[in-house]
């Protein structure tokens, strides 16, 4: 875990903090495929999970994101943290 960055006032490009993130956990990470069973029905999701800090929720604790996308359309990304 590395330790908090400098804090920045509001509206600061945080491109560093961006630039400086490992590549496996980079915005390019490609999505996977999931079969799932939901109510009974086999549905095809896209997913996409990674870590992260975000201080101004959760301080020096990381958190892990999952976002899953339906490949139809319906419905519109969803993001759960934890």
């Amino acid at each position: 875990m590395t330790k908090p960055g400098p804090i920045q006032a509001e509206g600061d490009d945080d491109s560093r903090a961006r630039d400086s993130l490992p590549q496996k956990n980079s915005p390019r990470t490609p999505w996977r495929k999931l079969t799932l069973t939901i109510y009974g029905r086999k549905v095809t999701l896209l997913v996409k999970a990674q870590h992260a800090l975000w201080y101004t929720v959760a301080g020096t604790q990381r958190l892990s994101i999952v976002v899953t996308r339906d490949p139809a359309g319906r419905p519109s990304d969803r993001a759960f943290f934890s």
